[in-house]
């Protein structure tokens, strides 16, 4: 498999990597040892390598890699998302307040707002747990 990375994302601040070790081991062989390469923000097949055999530095327009030759997206960024993980889908809460949870996020972007709304109800803002950092899910 090969992949291609635009070097501005590798370099422009974010939490991009290449990783030899996790949780102070080596990195292990079903994560992507020896190494494995890992920008947050594009989908994996633009940004996550297992067991990387060799890097080669060009321009982005130059390179197709494996996928894009397949017509996938060249950049493909990730898209907002989110999702609401409790009450479970179909599920018949209680009459009453019902505690509503789930994660949001929007990689390299972060996420500083959700509202949540049920039927035709109005939007309410929804309480943030401290953020992580701008490239992870945020509950």
């Amino acid at each position: 498999m090969t992949l291609g990375s635009p070097v501005e994302e590798v370099v422009d601040g974010r939490d991009a990597m290449l990783a030899v070790g996790m949780n102070g081991r080596p990195l292990p062989f079903d994560h992507g040892f020896p190494v494995r390469m890992l920008v947050p923000g594009p989908y994996g097949y633009v940004s996550a390598c297992k067991r990387i055999e060799d890097i080669e530095l060009t321009t982005f327009d130059a390179y197709a890699s494996y996928w894009v030759k397949r017509d996938w997206a060249r950049e493909a960024p990730v898209k907002t998302q989110s999702r609401i993980d409790t009450p479970k889908p179909f599920a018949r809460p209680e009459a009453g307040t019902v505690m509503v949870a789930g994660v949001a996020r929007a990689q390299h972007r972060g996420i500083d707002k959700v509202e949540v709304r049920v039927d035709d109800g109005p939007w309410r803002e929804a309480t943030l747990a401290a953020e992580d950092s701008r490239d992870t899910w945020r509950q």
